[in-house]
């Protein structure tokens, strides 16, 4: 055997010991009977690796210098269990969404009007799944202590208008077409897509299967298609396709090139230089001027 020994560091806070060859001293063991007596010293009681002890006295023997460590026992910290949560299938901000830099044409151009989306799913589709909380699992200290663990607690979930969960109470699904929402108060699916302000170069086309409402301006260029529409301001160069009803609160100011379709009926203040295209009633309160008008109601 080499003039070397070990000497113990029991760390009760990290819940390890280790043994570290070092010069013979008053502290220090040579014997694998003076570490059981120092460990049962040192309250050390559990997680003591047989295997990892003779490995340690075998390179004691081959040792030619200190400063070598080996651990030798080790407590479990407790693995506290993860809480459950909703793992989203869709984008569910209820913002349009950036795709990328547009639609390029023909003769490669690119159209940056047609890079935003606004999410929506269908009837039946599958908007998040409801992950279960899983339990935990107590670990133990080195004098054999069981420590405890929490389990985790199952997530809190709100179920707002257009959604229900499947059979089994694992998925949330879709029960009408819209716009996925979630919020503190609920998980939903509107039927409602609102622009806070004009249609322009930040929010980009508009294609919603249910109603819109624009509290701004309808910009040259752009397009807005929907089951339904109400426009709280005006619509300018601009194209407007609602299946159902159509509600401009201010006019359209069209430049020979706004086309206006609505299924239904429609109200505006006035109609400028536009085509307009109504397969019901149309209102307009102040005028008509240089437009096309197709009505087939009043």
């Amino acid at each position: 055997m080499s003039d070397l020994a070990f000497t113990t560091h029991i760390n009760h806070d990290d819940l390890e010991v280790t043994l570290e060859i070092t010069a013979p001293g008053p502290e220090t063991l040579i014997t694998i009977e003076a570490l059981k007596d120092a460990l049962a010293e040192g309250n050390v009681r559990r997680g003591i690796t047989k295997n990892a002890v003779e490995e340690a006295f075998e390179a004691l023997i081959q040792a030619t210098e200190p400063g070598a460590i080996f651990p030798i026992a080790k407590g479990k910290y407790p693995e506290h269990g993860e809480h459950g949560r909703l793992d989203f299938k869709v984008d569910v901000s209820g913002e349009a969404q950036y795709q990328g830099d547009g639609e390029s044409g023909e003769d490669g151009s690119v159209d940056f009007r047609a890079a935003t989306k606004i999410v929506q799913v269908k009837v039946g589709d599958t908007l998040a799944e409801i992950i279960p909380p899983t339990k935990g699992e107590p670990g133990f200290n080195l004098a054999g202590k069981v420590l405890a663990a929490r389990d985790g607690k199952p997530v809190s979930v709100r179920l707002g208008e257009g959604v229900e969960l499947s059979p089994d109470g694992r998925f949330i699904q879709a029960t009408q077409e819209g716009r996925p929402l979630h919020s503190a108060v609920a998980i939903m699916v509107s039927p409602i897509f609102e622009v806070s302000g004009d249609v322009d170069y930040s929010v980009g086309n508009v294609n919603f299967s249910g109603h819109v409402i624009i509290t701004g301006n309808v910009l040259d260029d752009f397009t807005v298609e929907a089951y339904s529409v109400e426009i709280h301001g005006m619509i300018q160069a601009a194209t407007i396709k609602s299946k159902g009803a159509l509600t401009i609160r201010g006019g359209i100011n069209g430049r020979d090139r706004a086309e206006v379709y609505a299924g239904a009926e429609a109200s505006v203040k006035y109609v400028n230089n536009a085509k307009l295209t109504v397969l019901g009633d149309l209102t307009v309160s102040r005028e008509i001027v240089n437009s096309t008008i197709w009505c087939r109601g009043h």
